[in-house]
C-alpha cells in the first residue's frame, strides 16, 4: 500500500503520531540465543549487565530485555539515511587535506550532536572558521518557532532533536526535542549462560609447569628458588572456564517507531508560505529511514 506526499501531509497536520510495531525474531530463528548490548554495573567492580525490566504487554507483567536503544535506534536510522539513494541535506567535515586524512569525512548525519556538534562547529567553510559564518550566526538564532536555520542546513537535526549545549549563552542555545523514537526489545527474556573449552592438541597437562614468557619459556626443572607457572600462561595446554551469564532467549522482538505529528507541528518555519510542507518533508525523512533500515537489515548481536 503506497502512501502519498498529500495524504501523509494530512496526518501530520492532523493526527497525534504514526506509529509501526513489527515483530522480530533472531537469524538463527525462535529460541535462538541473541546477545543483547551490555550495560556498567551498578557499582565500581560490578560486571556489566544486560538490560532488563517488567512490560505490561497484553495485561500481563512479561519480563523483556532491550535489544536496541533509543538512542541506538536514532543512530542507525540516521545511518540509513545517509546511505539512502535519495539526498539529504546535511553538513560534511572533509578531513582529507589536513594531517588526520584517515578521519576521512564526518556528516551531520554521524556526529553525536549533529549539526551543533563541536566537530562541525570548529571547522572552516572556504577558510573562514565556521563560527564566523552566516551560517552558523543563523543557527544560534534557531529554536522550535524558528526552525528554519536547522532545516536548510541538516533537516534530520529536526527529526532526531539536537541542542547546542556549546553555544553562546552557557548551554542555552537551540533545542530541538526528537521527532521520532524507535526501541527494539525482547519479550519473555530468559537468561542464558555460557561456558568455553580450549582443547590443546598438543597434550600439554595443565600439571605442567613452564617458566619464562609466551616467547621464549622452558619446562620447569624444579630448581630451587625456579619461578614456574601454568602453561595457560603462555597460551598452551586446555582450557575450561567457569559458567557465566551471558546473552537470552526471547519469544520474540518487537520494534516500535512513532513519529510525533504534535512534535512536528511544534516546529514553525518563519517566512515561508508553506509550512506544512516542511514539516511533511520531515515525516517523509522519518518513513524513508525506517524503510531504508528494513532494506539494510538489523545487524544487531
Amino acid at each position: 500500500m503506497g502512501l502519498t506526499m498529500a495524504e501523509l501531509r494530512a496526518v501530520v497536520e492532523t493526527d497525534a503520531a504514526i506509529r509501526r510495531v513489527q515483530r522480530l525474531q533472531p537469524a538463527g530463528g525462535a529460541g535462538d540465543k541473541i546477545f543483547p548490548p551490555t550495560y556498567p554495573g551498578a557499582r565500581a567492580g560490578d560486571p556489566a549487565r544486560h538490560v532488563f525490566e517488567q512490560r505490561r504487554l497484553a495485561g500481563q507483567d512479561v519480563r523483556c530485555v532491550l535489544l536496541d536503544s533509543v538512542q541506538s535506534q536514532a543512530n542507525r536510522l540516521e545511518e540509513a539515511l545517509q546511505s539512502s539513494s535519495i539526498a539529504i541535506p546535511h553538513v560534511v567535515v572533509d578531513f582529507g587535506a589536513t594531517e588526520v586524512a584517515d578521519l576521512g569525512r564526518v556528516t551531520s548525519l554521524e556526529a553525536p550532536h549533529r549539526v551543533f556538534d563541536a566537530i562541525i562547529r570548529d571547522s572552516a567553510l572556504n577558510g573562514v572558521r565556521f563560527t564566523e559564518t552566516e551560517h552558523y550566526r543563523a543557527l544560534l538564532l534557531a529554536k522550535p518557532t524558528n526552525a528554519l536555520p536547522v532545516f536548510a542546513l541538516s533537516p534530520s537535526s529536526l527529526l532526531f532533536g539536537v541542542w547546542n549545549s556549546t553555544g553562546d549563552g552557557g548551554g542555552l542555545g537551540a533545542r530541538f526535542s526528537r521527532c521520532i523514537v524507535s526501541e527494539i526489545i525482547g519479550v519473555g527474556a530468559v537468561d542464558g549462560q555460557r561456558g568455553a573449552v580450549r582443547i590443546d592438541p598438543l597434550g600439554i597437562r595443565s600439571s605442567t609447569k613452564v617458566v619464562g614468557g609466551a616467547l621464549d619459556w622452558t619446562v620447569a626443572r624444579g630448581a630451587r628458588g625456579e619461578r614456574s607457572s601454568k602453561p595457560s600462561e603462555v597460551n598452551h595446554s586446555s582450557i575450561i572456564s567457569d559458567l557465566v551469564s551471558a546473552g537470552v532467549t526471547v519469544d520474540y522482538g518487537v520494534q516500535t517507531a512513532v513519529v510525533s505529528c504534535a512534535g512536528l507541528r511544534r516546529l514553525r518555519f518563519p517566512g515561508v508560505a508553506d509550512e506544512a510542507a516542511g514539516r511533511a518533508v520531515l515525516a517523509a525523512m522519518a518513513v524513508l529511514a525506517l524503510t531504508t533500515q528494513d532494506r539494510m537489515g538489523y545487524a544487531l548481536r
